[in-house]
């Protein structure tokens, strides 16, 4: 939608690694995928999970952390509010207001 900012996934009953992320149009995997295991990552990085090709069961739980708006202060007073304006359920039109 637009507004993610970070996203996360959670491994309860992995089965063998199947998560990874597509940088240069290559698979790459994280190390560490055992149970227990929580990952977070910048939302715009392209990720995956491979179907499960096995017998067994696989628990893999994955969201997206999202705010409506944001406040950013810097020096001299001055802040920067995002706001985001739903256009949809699938897309979200960022505003910049700087006081």
């Amino acid at each position: 939608s637009g507004n993610e900012v970070y996203s996360w996934v959670h491994f309860l009953k992995p089965v063998k690694k199947c998560f990874h992320f597509m940088i240069d149009g290559q698979k790459v995997y994280p190390e560490q995928q055992n149970p227990g295991d929580f990952i977070v990552f910048p939302s715009w990085l392209l990720h995956k999970v491979d179907v499960n090709d096995t017998n067994e069961d696989r628990i893999v739980v994955a969201g997206n952390v999202m705010f409506n708006s944001l406040e950013v202060y810097y020096e001299r007073n001055v802040t920067k509010r995002t706001i985001c304006h739903r256009i949809n359920d699938n897309l979200c039109l960022w505003e910049i207001n700087e006081s």
